[in-house]
Order: structure tokens, then sequence, then C-alpha cells
């Protein structure tokens, strides 16, 4: 397939590249990666901010689940099962079976949504962390860019003063009054 060319700026370039070989992809390998992720999970990236939001909404949902599941089981099934049993006033081994069956069923699709859960917790904290270093690595870049920014302006007013003196020194060389560096 035929490449064509994106054209960014030179500092998102500068933060591409490290960012890409940081993870050890070239640019081209992850711009297909992400907009097979953003296309996949329909995530548009100029809205969505933060994937821990995302998470959140994902672990309120899995939370909402277990509580269904176990208000299902409370509200509907324990009643549904307590009545046959004192209708039938006889309870048959099959019917004992089938309730612990669906009890264990409940029970296990309820661990399940947990470790779920905890899965999306522990991402989710880990997403926090990453952001937290990433605003750490951004100030810091910053407040080294300031320094150098200032050295430069600095090391300007200086050569600045020299390329006056120097001027004068030429212009004076006429009227014989030389000045010095200090």
């Amino acid at each position: 397939m035929k490449n064509s060319n994106v054209a960014i700026d030179q500092n998102t370039n500068e933060i591409l590249t490290e960012f890409c070989s940081k993870i050890k992809l070239t640019k081209k390998d992850f711009i297909s990666f992400s907009l097979k992720y953003f296309n996949d999970y329909s995530i548009n990236p100029a809205k969505h901010e933060k994937p821990t939001v995302e998470i959140e909404k994902m672990h309120k949902r899995i939370e909402d689940l277990i509580k269904f599941s176990r208000a299902q089981e409370r509200d509907v099934l324990k009643p549904f099962f307590d009545n046959i049993i004192t209708t039938l006033g006889e309870t048959s081994q099959d019917s004992k079976n089938i309730i612990e069956s669906i009890i264990v069923f409940n029970q296990n699709r309820i661990k399940q949504l947990d470790e779920i859960k905890s899965i999306h917790s522990k991402e989710l904290n880990f997403l926090k962390e990453e952001n937290i270093k990433i605003k750490s690595e951004v100030f810091e870049a910053n407040k080294n860019i300031k320094l150098i920014v200032n050295g430069v302006l600095s090391m300007n007013k200086e050569l600045s003063k020299k390329l006056k003196i120097i001027v004068d020194n030429q212009n004076a060389g006429m009227t014989g009054k030389k000045q010095t560096f200090e």
C-alpha cells in the first residue's frame, strides 16, 4: 500500500518520536494502532480527555450488574423457589439440585463480576498514577525550558553589550576614545 504524509508541528513530532521510541513502535505503526483502537472502541480523542472517566463508567455499569444480580436472586429466585418448595410440600432431589445449581451459577457470576470490577479498579489506579507522572514530567520540562530561555536571554544581553563596545571602539578609533570590556 502506498504511504502518504501527515503534517504535524515540530513540537508534536518530537513528542511523538520520543513516545514511539519508548514503546518501541514506528510512527506509522503507532498511528495505525491508535486509529484502530479509537475506531474499535468508538473513542473520539478530541472529546475523551481521560480514559479514567470511561473506565469509571464501565466500573459503575459492572456495579449495577452485580446489584441487579443480587436483587434478582433475593427478590425473584429465592422467593420463587421457596414458593415451589412450600406449594409442593415435598422436594425431590432433582429440584434441590436445580436450585443449588442456579444459586451456585449466580454466585459464580457475581464472583466473575467482582473480579472484573477489581481489574478495572487496578487499571483506573494505574492510569491515575501515570497521569500524575506525566503532569510532573511536563512541569519539569517547562521549568527546564524556562531556565534555558533565561540563559539564552542573558547571553544575548551580554553579547549585545560587547557588540556595542566593539562598534563604539570602531567609531572611537577615529576620535581616540577606546573602551575596554568589563
